[in-house]
C-alpha cells in the first residue's frame, strides 16, 4: 500500500487530484456541518411558533 502512495505522490497528475479530493472533502464536511446547525434553527423556530399557537 504505501508503494502505491508513493507512486501516486510523484505522479503530479496524480498528486493534484488527491489535493482537490482534500478539498472537496473538507468543503463537503462544511457543508453538512452548517446545515446541520441551520436545521436545528429551524427546528427551534417552528418549535416556538407550533407552542405560540397552542
Amino acid at each position: 500500500m504505501p508503494s502505491i502512495l508513493r507512486r501516486l505522490l510523484k505522479n503530479q497528475q496524480a498528486a493534484t487530484l488527491i489535493e482537490y479530493s482534500l478539498i472537496v472533502a473538507l468543503i463537503a464536511t462544511a457543508t453538512v456541518t452548517g446545515m446541520d446547525a441551520i436545521g436545528n434553527g429551524m427546528r427551534n423556530v417552528m418549535t416556538s411558533v407550533s407552542n405560540a399557537m397552542n
